[in-house]
């Protein structure tokens, strides 16, 4: 019954016109009602190092590599997402790049909704630290164009910009350390990309 009258609330919505709405209302990517985008010139004021983690094969399009890699290789977890333990050999210069791109570039923009690829899948792992604390970790997915925050008193998912987008990818993406080739499983098809996306800016 409830859903039945949400449907009836998102047909109203449709006939007024209103059709972004109705889509935000059904599937939860209405911008608006986002939480506030995170500031991380001040999360990482105080950082003293930067580590960078691989994320282990797609859970759905490569199960039998990642279940596989579970299996056989040291990895963690964190926010549901696995990596491989040890971390990526990024030299100080492209560490500085990253550091440069969180702290002056617009990385994020309100979540918008599933993308329907396949789910959020964290390719990398950037996280900053003070000494033995941990002050944020940023789970990348170039996949969906997402990122993921957790910090000790903050946890929010936001899309990338696409500077955000185009500059991080183009420093990780020649990091693949531990991560075999990608090898889609028997019987599915390739994920599509999500389309680019056009910032509007007002």
């Amino acid at each position: 019954m409830a859903m039945h009258r949400l449907l009836r609330f998102a047909r109203t919505l449709l006939g007024s016109g209103t059709l972004f709405g109705a889509v935000g209302l059904l599937f939860g990517n209405a911008s608006d009602l986002a939480p506030p985008l995170p500031d991380f010139p001040r999360l990482l004021a105080n950082a003293t190092a930067v580590t960078v983690y691989e994320g282990l094969p797609h859970p759905l399009w490569e199960k039998r590599t990642f279940t596989e890699e579970r299996r056989t290789k040291t990895n963690f977890e964190l926010a549901g997402e696995f990596f491989y333990a040890e971390p990526l050999a990024v030299p100080a210069t492209d560490l500085q790049g990253l550091e440069q791109i969180f702290r002056t570039t617009k990385v994020c923009v309100p979540f918008r909704g599933e993308k329907f690829c396949g789910g959020f899948h964290a390719d990398y792992l950037i996280e900053w630290q003070k000494g033995e604390a941990r002050l944020a970790s940023v789970l990348l997915c170039f996949g969906c164009h997402e990122l993921k925050l957790v910090a000790p008193d903050l946890a929010v998912r936001t899309d990338l910009s696409e500077a955000g987008f185009a500059a991080l990818r183009s420093i990780l993406t020649r990091y693949r350390q531990h991560r075999p080739p990608f090898k889609i499983d028997d019987g599915k098809k390739a994920p599509k990309p999500p389309p680019v996306r056009v910032e509007v800016k007002m």
